[in-house]
């Protein structure tokens, strides 16, 4: 399934970049986020620095985080994550934005 969301989504070739958007699936290894206009997958490697709102580490994302990542083309056509902000945890999502 994911393949076929990521066959969707695609995107022209892209160099190192920053992105924002919502995990909409994350699995050992790889992060599915759905930004305004795309949905972008990204490896999560133990160099991936995963951290939250305070910018303290945390192991895992939940689906509904909305998040800043970092990544880069892979050789293989993908995209390496070297970090992942969560800027809102999925269990905040009925507060209100921040202006």
């Amino acid at each position: 399934m994911v393949a076929a969301l990521v066959a969707w989504g695609a995107r022209p070739a892209m160099a190192d970049h920053e992105s924002v958007g919502i995990v909409v699936w994350a699995g050992e290894g790889e992060v599915l986020l759905l930004t305004d206009d795309h949905l972008h997958i990204v490896e999560v490697t133990a160099d991936t620095a995963l951290v939250d709102e305070a910018g303290d580490p945390i192991r895992r994302l939940a689906v509904g985080d909305r998040v800043r990542e970092r990544c880069a083309p892979t050789p293989d056509g993908g995209f390496a994550a070297s970090r992942i902000e969560v800027l809102r945890p999925a269990r905040r999502r009925a507060e209100p934005a921040e202006v």
